[in-house]
């Protein structure tokens, strides 16, 4: 009886073993959860906290008795005002309708939510299926009228109220009204693509300095699409023009740089013959044999381009170009600028 009172007594003292230990785990499960809690916490998206600066705070708090009643100098102002509160707010923002007076002066306009309305089905989208609806009615306006007194646009309509959620912060510089280049950037810009930046590295600078994505108020979309409306219209004058005025520009950092266009009766350009002072250097010291090419290919305005190389006893190329063969007196032109080219090359 003793040996089983003493067996029971061992077993006794398993157990509590047994259970202190379980409990032990236990709490240790249980500081693992806090830690896993707080770090749940600290995994958190910067987003979710993010610090509001002042005049969001004070965009956020403003209701319809705040704002019906305020002027502005011009309706683009107005503008600026309402797209503001909805990048506080987490929406995008559309121009709607506006009135005008014969002479053209604006005597209304209406901005609205861009989830105004509702969403039209196309043709195509019949065939196939429909993009993502983005259009619930919502019913959040701004409207100003002109108020002939002080020539200022006050607001009289105001409504604050959506038929949606709103955009995350995180994600409310992919709206339209948010997105854009302004003229800084612009000019930022065009200085950089003259100093020979690709639109990539750009967008990576912008990106840098303004501490993300989010910050930047443009996409690399947006910076493209800028970049290539710049390009087509520097050149709207034309490639002919465009083509010259770069040459020129050239003369100025190049004292001995030769450029002979040649124009046709209709005033066209019909070829052009161009070298720098180098190849002007060149021609007058090894220009002992010169040769033409023309078996390239025509470019899209019909032209071929003939290559003409220059080997001297270095048995070194020296490649110079015309883009004319276009008549029977090709020869003609070609002896012409070969005859430009050695008047230059002998006053070198």
């Amino acid at each position: 009886m003793e040996e089983d009172g003493n067996q029971h007594a061992a077993g006794d003292g398993l157990t509590s073993e047994r259970e202190e230990k379980r409990n032990q785990s236990a709490e240790e499960e249980g500081i693992v959860e806090e830690n896993g809690d707080k770090n749940a916490e600290s995994d958190i998206e910067p987003d979710d906290k993010i610090i509001e600066d002042e005049e969001t705070e004070v965009l956020k708090n403003l209701k319809a008795e705040d704002v019906i009643g305020r002027k502005f100098n011009s309706t683009e102002e107005a503008y600026d005002f309402y797209n503001k509160y909805a990048r506080a707010w987490g929406f995008s923002v559309r121009r709607e309708k506006k009135t005008e007076t014969k002479k053209g002066e604006t005597t209304s306009r209406l901005f609205v939510c861009s989830c105004v309305g509702t969403k039209r089905k196309s043709k195509d989208e019949l065939q196939r299926p429909s993009r993502l609806n983005t259009r619930f009615q919502c019913k959040a306006r701004l409207r100003v009228q002109l108020d002939k007194s002080d020539s200022k646009y006050i607001v009289d309509t105001f409504y604050i109220d959506h038929t949606h959620n709103p955009i995350r912060q995180k994600l409310v510089h992919h709206m339209r009204s948010h997105r854009g280049l302004d003229e800084a950037t612009k000019a930022k810009v065009r200085y950089q693509r003259d100093a020979g930046m690709k639109t990539a590295d750009i967008m990576n600078q912008h990106v840098h300095q303004a501490g993300g994505y989010d910050k930047v108020g443009h996409t690399k979309k947006d910076l493209h699409n800028f970049a290539s409306k710049d390009r087509g219209e520097r050149i709207s004058e034309g490639d002919a023009a465009t083509a010259l005025a770069y040459l020129k520009s050239k003369i100025s950092g190049d004292n001995h740089f030769v450029l002979e266009p040649i124009f046709g009766e209709d005033k066209r350009l019909h070829s052009i013959f161009w070298a720098d002072s180098m190849s002007v250097a060149d021609m007058a010291c090894f220009g002992d044999l010169l040769a033409f090419d023309s078996t390239y290919k025509k470019n899209v305005y019909n032209m071929p381009l003939v290559v003409f190389s220059g080997a001297h006893f270095y048995l070194i190329v020296t490649t110079f170009i015309d883009a004319n063969y276009r008549s029977a007196l090709f020869l003609v032109h070609l002896l012409y600028l070969i005859c430009c080219l050695l008047k230059y090359a002998i006053g070198f």
